[in-house]
């Protein structure tokens, strides 16, 4: 954008952690750029983290493309090490759970017990911890059928909700039973490979929405933050201020503003350490 209106680049770079690129920037010549008129600088300022949304959108894409090629693979190998286990059972029950400071007496305290081998749920077969804590999540009420002793039994438990997260627990470590078998080698390759090009294309995803989500935050000094000063600058008319002292008091709201919002998101941690 900088270029299409002609405008001196001063500078472009690469934000590094380590050795992975985070970020990008281009930093043009202030001097000049603020003598366009505010349509052009809007365009230029926002040119940065929508280009993260654009390339969001394509790696969305890329990774619905690489889960419909590799879903006959995965099949097969979800078939193949599921054969490493024989069911899950109970590794250990809680006496209270707890979350964000707030302690409840464990439902499974007294209906489960360690070793009690889980036969299904909700009428559910279940051979995987992943689908069993999922299910726990949804459920307000669970009947697990299990072998305790050679003896098969229903257990009723209502899971403990906490409401300010939606979060469901009842204080339970299952584990899976394994069988001692090992896939090929070539299968635990396949994937690891499969997992490993899933996990980075998910990670652009999310770095994509969070850089360009974070570049348009309205606080100095991002490029939401200048995008701020712009289109709010005709409303705060009121303050008679100068055009510097309007922008210059613009910035610091938003940056209280921001700093108030991560003070009031990081109270219920607080409170759970407290």
């Amino acid at each position: 954008m900088l270029s299409y209106y002609k405008e001196k680049i001063r500078s472009v770079g690469l934000i590094l952690v380590g050795i992975v690129p985070m970020g990008a920037f281009v930093e043009q010549d202030d001097k000049t750029f603020e003598k366009r008129d505010d349509k052009k600088q809007l365009l230029v300022l926002s040119a940065g983290p929508t280009s993260n949304l654009f390339t969001m959108l394509i790696g969305i894409i890329v990774f619905l493309l690489f889960l419909t090629a590799v879903a006959p693979l995965a099949t097969n190998l979800n078939n193949e090490f599921s054969q490493m286990y024989s069911g899950i059972r109970v590794s250990s029950v809680e006496d209270t759970v707890s979350f964000c400071g707030i302690t409840k007496e464990a439902p499974a305290k007294g209906n489960l017990f360690p070793e009690d081998i889980i036969i299904s749920l909700n009428g559910m077969d279940v051979n995987n911890v992943t689908f069993l804590s999922s299910e726990i999540a949804k459920s307000d009420e669970l009947n697990f059928r299990v072998l305790r002793n050679g003896v098969e039994e229903n257990v009723f438990i209502k899971p403990v909700l906490f409401e300010s997260m939606g979060i469901k627990r009842i204080g339970v470590v299952f584990e899976q039973i394994p069988t001692g078998y090992q896939p090929p080698i070539l299968t635990q390759i396949l994937a690891s490979l499969i997992s490993g090009i899933s996990s980075i294309i998910f990670f652009f995803i999310i770095l994509s929405f969070a850089v360009g989500m974070f570049n348009f935050l309205p606080s100095d000094p991002l490029d939401g933050g200048r995008m701020a000063k712009i289109i709010l600058l005709p409303y705060f008319g009121f303050l008679k201020f100068n055009k510097k002292e309007t922008e210059l008091f613009i910035g610091r709201l938003f940056v209280w503003l921001f700093l108030i919002s991560i003070l009031v998101n990081l109270l219920p941690y607080v409170t759970m350490v407290i």
